[in-house]
């Protein structure tokens, strides 16, 4: 298996949002969908913490969250800064929330 690095992720984003104008919200509302999708497969149901940072991959934790938290599951989140301080797509993401 492959794993993308960093850098090839930001620059895919970039494209994404670029070129093809798909806006970066509906990027990270696809990318945390996702993965509360593979957490329902592979776990049963149970307390679950998000750990969310102030970029867009906390961004992407808040989606996860919401997300768990619409299918039923019990979810907290915990935030490295106030979500006053979000900006961007996380700070949209963590609104939803």
């Amino acid at each position: 298996m492959k794993i993308a690095t960093r850098e090839i992720l930001r620059e895919t984003d970039s494209l994404s949002i670029e070129k093809h104008g798909i806006p970066g919200l509906v990027l990270m509302e696809n990318a945390g969908r996702a993965v509360a999708e593979a957490i329902v497969r592979r776990f049963p149901q149970q307390k679950v913490a998000v750990l969310c940072g102030p970029g867009n991959n906390g961004g992407d934790g808040w989606v996860v969250a919401r997300v768990l938290r619409e299918m039923g599951w019990p979810v907290w989140v915990e935030t490295l800064v106030a979500r006053e301080a979000l900006k961007g797509d996380a700070a949209d993401a963590a609104k939803a929330w």
